[in-house]
């Protein structure tokens, strides 16, 4: 993916360039790529650094003024409870693609 990014793919003498924009998949599939905590554990939200509270059989974050992970945070692992080690997609020094904006929020 690297490769064809920097470097496009050549047919014919025609060069095609590529661009990564999002990565659809459900939320398991998102922490394998990203190599963090799945959704239900204690560290667990991607998008903001608040600590869930187990609530009722189910992982909860009720903290609305939580901080929030920015792109830079997330690529120098800055979180060492999300965080695991570089894996995947943040291997590819994709520099353009955002590792928080750019997987749909939704559920699926």
């Amino acid at each position: 993916m690297s490769y064809l990014i920097k470097n496009g793919l050549n047919i014919n003498g025609k060069i095609f360039m590529f661009e990564l924009s999002q990565v659809v998949c459900d939320a398991p599939a998102k922490a394998f790529i990203l190599n963090v905590k799945v959704h239900n554990a204690y560290h667990g939200c991607s998008s903001c650094i608040d600590e869930g509270s187990f609530i009722n059989n189910r992982m909860s974050f009720n903290n609305l003024n939580s901080s929030l992970r920015t792109d830079k945070s997330f690529r120098d692992k800055s979180d060492e409870d999300c965080n695991g080690h570089v894996l995947s997609i943040t291997e590819v020094s994709i520099n353009s693609f955002s590792l928080l904006c750019g997987y749909p929020c939704k559920s699926i």
